[in-house]
C-alpha cells in the first residue's frame, strides 16, 4: 500500500462515521506522538467532537507508552483515538481510560476491519453462486436379486430375487401409494418419471428430503411377503 494510502482509509472512515468531510485532514505529521488524522464532527449544533487519530499498521501489539505519548501531542480542545492494525496491551488498555488523564479510544484490528467492511472503506465485494448436488433426484440402479441376512447367524436365510418393472407402494396418512420402480432407478409416479425412489418419495410426502429406500415396499414374488426397497439396494440384516 503507498505511503499514507491507509492514513487516508482512515480519514475516509471519519468521514463515512459522520465526521465532517471538509475538516478530515491527513497531516503527514511523524514520530511516535504524531498525529496522522484530524478532523471535527459537529453533533447537531450542540458541541463539536474534535479528534485527533494516530495510525499505526504494524504487527505487534500497542504498548502503553505508545498511548501515553499520543495524550502528549493532543491540544487542549482535542479527543485522542489510536488506530492500529494489531490490538493493544492489557496496560495500553489500561492507559488509555486511566482516572484523571484525559481518555484514549483505542480501535483494534478487528474492530477496525469490522468498520472497514460495514461502511465498504477499502474493500470490495462479489457475489459467488453456489451449487450443491441434490443427491435425492439422483438416480441409483436396484439390484435384482439380493440376499436377505438374519442380524443373530449373519447368514442368508433367504434371497429376493425381482423383475422390472417392480411394483411398489407406500403408506402415508392413511393412504395406499403406487408406483413401478424402473431398472434405472427412476420410478414412475402420477403418470410422471422421478429419477430416483427418494424424490418420488418427496412427491408424495412434499418433504425436503426423503430415504425412498426406506420409504418404498414392494411384494416378493417368490414367497409373497413384503419387503422394504432398501434390500434391493444393500445387504439387510433382519
Amino acid at each position: 500500500m503507498p505511503p499514507k494510502a491507509f492514513e487516508e482509509l482512515i480519514g475516509k472512515l471519519l468521514i463515512s462515521l459522520g465526521f465532517d468531510e471538509d475538516t478530515v485532514e491527513v497531516t503527514g505529521r511523524s514520530g511516535d506522538g504524531g498525529i496522522d488524522v484530524i478532523g471535527i464532527m459537529d453533533i447537531e449544533g450542540f458541541t463539536r467532537l474534535d479528534v485527533a487519530v494516530q495510525v499505526k499498521r504494524v504487527k505487534a501489539n500497542i504498548p502503553a507508552e505508545k498511548i501515553t505519548a499520543l495524550r502528549g501531542s493532543l491540544l487542549p480542545h482535542q479527543r485522542g483515538i489510536f488506530v492500529t492494525t494489531s490490538e493493544f496491551t492489557k496496560q495500553a488498555t489500561q492507559e488509555a481510560s486511566a482516572s484523571g488523564k484525559a481518555p484514549i479510544s483505542l480501535i483494534g484490528g478487528s474492530q477496525l476491519l469490522a468498520l472497514f467492511f460495514e461502511h465498504q472503506i477499502g474493500v470490495s465485494s462479489k457475489e459467488h453462486i453456489v451449487y450443491e448436488l441434490n443427491y435425492n433426484d439422483l438416480p441409483e440402479i436396484p439390484a435384482s436379486t439380493a440376499p436377505v441376512i438374519s442380524a443373530q447367524s449373519h447368514k442368508v436365510i433367504r434371497e429376493v430375487s425381482v423383475a422390472y418393472p417392480l411394483s411398489i407402494f407406500a403408506r402415508y396418512k392413511g393412504n395406499h401409494i403406487e408406483a413401478d420402480l424402473l431398472e434405472t432407478g427412476q420410478v414412475q409416479l402420477y403418470g410422471e418419471l422421478y429419477n430416483s425412489v427418494s424424490s418420488a418419495g418427496m412427491a408424495v410426502t412434499d418433504w425436503k428430503s426423503c430415504n425412498g429406500w426406506r420409504f418404498w415396499f414392494f411384494i416378493n414374488p417368490s414367497d409373497g411377503k413384503e419387503y422394504i426397497l432398501d434390500v434391493l439396494r444393500m445387504s439387510t440384516s433382519i
